[in-house]
């Protein structure tokens, strides 16, 4: 236990090395969701966002999020999205899936198409930020022991993980076709996570922050090492 503490501290203390030395180019995050990142019934400074701000000194956050809005929602509307983008993204993280089955059902034809809207949804965000990686998230659990009688009425319910789970897998396909980034939340966060058997609590959102900050502190290794290999 002892040990794992050290190297905890360890692994924290050399990620902000690696960010404080890139401290004169901001990292900027956009994370286009649905309610799940918002917090909800979390308090702002405890959501995911705010959290990787605070850790991550020189790191800046925005959330591009619509509670109840489906990949489809999405596009058919995405000048309005567009127009709330913020004027540089170096990272943008994409989630949503969950409120497709919420509006569509739990079908095949509603995992094609989510997948289908997800792939034009990421050459939209390539279009707007040439520049960005896109980094496509899958979504968390459902806890059915916790839900209430409006998820129900959504027929969310322990098929729903299966389903989410093949949204993910679809995800994770996309990203390697188009050498993108992919984060498997729905592996990585635990069941228990929730106030009400969808949105993320005060945990949760500190689980979800722990994942992407090791992704970031992978993906900035990374990087460090592909610009000292191009530097003369």
């Amino acid at each position: 236990m002892q040990r794992n503490y050290r190297l905890g501290l360890l692994f924290f203390f050399s990620l902000i090395a690696i960010f404080a030395g890139c401290s004169d180019q901001k990292k900027k995050l956009l994370f286009i969701s649905d309610a799940i990142s918002t917090g909800d019934a979390v308090d702002p400074e405890f959501t995911y966002s705010a959290l990787i701000e605070e850790r991550l000194p020189g790191f800046r956050s925005t959330i591009q999020e619509r509670p109840g809005w489906t990949t489809s929602a999405y596009l058919e509307k995405w000048d309005e999205i567009e127009r709330e983008f913020p004027s540089r993204a170096d990272l943008v993280f994409i989630q949503l899936g969950i409120e497709d089955l919420r509006i569509n059902g739990h079908h095949e034809s509603t995992i094609t198409i989510c997948i289908e809207n997800i792939n034009e949804i990421m050459k939209r965000v390539k279009h707007h930020f040439p520049k960005a990686d896109i980094v496509l998230m899958s979504g968390t659990k459902i806890d059915c022991s916790v839900t209430d009688n409006s998820l129900e009425a959504a027929d969310f319910g322990e098929w729903t993980n299966e389903y989410l789970s093949r949204i993910g897998e679809g995800y994770s396909m996309l990203a390697v076709e188009n050498n993108y980034n992919f984060v498997d939340l729905h592996r990585l966060v635990p069941l228990k996570s929730t106030y009400d058997g969808v949105h993320l609590d005060k945990n949760g959102h500190n689980i979800v922050a722990n994942v992407i900050i090791r992704f970031l502190s992978e993906y900035m290794v990374l990087d460090q090492a592909i610009e000292n290999k191009n530097q003369p």
